[in-house]
């Protein structure tokens, strides 16, 4: 953020030597700071926008018009092959690391094998899928090709999911069997069939293993345990800056779940600041950030690749086998900068868990919190 900030009061003749003066300038000059922010991160694109910003009233705001991009191509932009892209830590301990050539050859495969099924740009993907290293590559090759992304995770009920799929119409739908939490597994196969039934605009289904469908005219079925290991290059399709990224939802707390749009390009550069300029993110680090699939921080925790960080991946319950787990997998990951709910905070401040003496964390320069708000108190822990 320093860096930043320095550059622009070099290029804009203003004296920004501090976070207050930074938020005063984005504020009176949206459009300038968003450019600065690109120009910082090193963003290119496909073609170059005219300018920032068209019409400086919401709603009705144009933002960098004529630019083209796509999140998966900035993922996969000048990574090195050999170095780890993902790892993933399941409930039982057991420890799976991805590169970014591994990551970026199964995104391909899983593109191509979409595309072949008819998937393509504007199409609406749904997953319903744990926290796994293969959600990720599925992501990836689904925006890759223009379609649009929405997950929800499998601990939620085909009740619960339909009332936010139903909204977007998908044509393909994306599922585990199953998933493990607590010491057990949960099939979710019930539910599963619930959703094909009731989701009347599907085509595909796309399973991670193989699986029976229910008989149903016209639906076409994918495993993704059949594809082969190489598929050739990934080859995104370049698509304007606010072309539709993912729809997220809002809780529904005050009535039905809202299915909100957000685009390529404006998650790309939210990815980057929030990554990088606030939690000081970069190719040397790796971050960690517990969510299950079902929560807005999944998709924040992604923003992480944008900047060539390793993605730490912990999945199942953060108290199993203790409450220490967690301390000890980013210990065990090498993690420089982790997030967690508040309430995760509160319940290992209430254990009386010190988690210097559960291990050694030289490696973590940031520590956050979100979702509810975090207690003066567990903030002082």
């Amino acid at each position: 953020m320093a860096k930043l900030m320095a550059e622009v009061s070099v290029e804009f003749g203003r004296n920004i030597d501090d976070y207050d003066a930074l938020w005063a300038w984005a504020v009176d000059e949206p459009g300038a700071f968003w450019a600065a922010v690109a120009r910082w991160a090193g963003l290119t694109f496909a073609t170059p926008y005219e300018t920032p910003l068209v019409a400086d009233v919401m709603p009705g705001a144009t933002w960098f018009p004529g630019a083209a991009l796509n999140y998966a191509a900035m993922v996969f932009q000048n990574r090195a092959r050999d170095k780890i892209a993902l790892i993933h830590q399941a409930e039982d301990g057991t420890v799976t690391k991805m590169t970014w050539g591994e990551l970026e050859a199964r995104t391909a495969a899983i593109a191509k094998a979409l595309s072949r099924a008819g998937i393509g740009q504007g199409d609406r993907v749904a997953g319903y899928l744990p926290n796994k290293l293969e959600t990720v590559a599925i992501f990836l090759a689904t925006v890759s090709l223009g379609a649009v992304w929405s997950l929800c995770a499998p601990d939620m009920g085909a009740p619960t999911v339909l009332e936010r799929f139903r909204q977007i119409n998908p044509k393909a739908l994306i599922t585990a069997s199953g998933y493990a939490f607590g010491g057990r597994w949960h099939d979710r196969q019930g539910e599963i069939t619930e959703m094909l039934e009731g989701l009347p605009s599907l085509a595909l289904w796309v399973t991670l293993e193989d699986a029976q469908a229910p008989a149903r005219h016209g639906l076409e079925t994918l495993s993704l345990d059949s594809l082969p290991a190489a598929a050739g290059p990934l080859s995104p399709v370049m698509v304007p800056f606010d072309h539709p990224l993912w729809v997220v939802y809002s809780s529904g707390t005050t009535g039905a779940p809202k299915a909100i749009l957000h685009g390529h390009g404006g998650v790309v550069l939210e990815h980057l600041k929030l990554t990088g300029l606030h939690c000081d993110v970069g190719p040397d680090d790796t971050l960690c950030w517990y969510s299950s699939t079902g929560w807005i921080m999944w998709n924040i925790h992604i923003g992480g690749l944008l900047r060539g960080a390793t993605l730490a991946i912990p999945e199942g319950n953060p108290n199993l086998p203790d409450p220490g787990r967690l301390w000890r997998f980013l210990e065990e990951a090498g993690v420089t900068a982790f997030g967690a709910g508040a309430a995760w905070y509160h319940g290992c401040m209430k254990a009386g868990i010190t988690p210097s003496n559960i291990a050694d964390l030289g490696r973590v320069k940031v520590l956050a919190s979100t979702g509810s708000p975090l207690a003066p108190e567990a903030y002082a822990w």
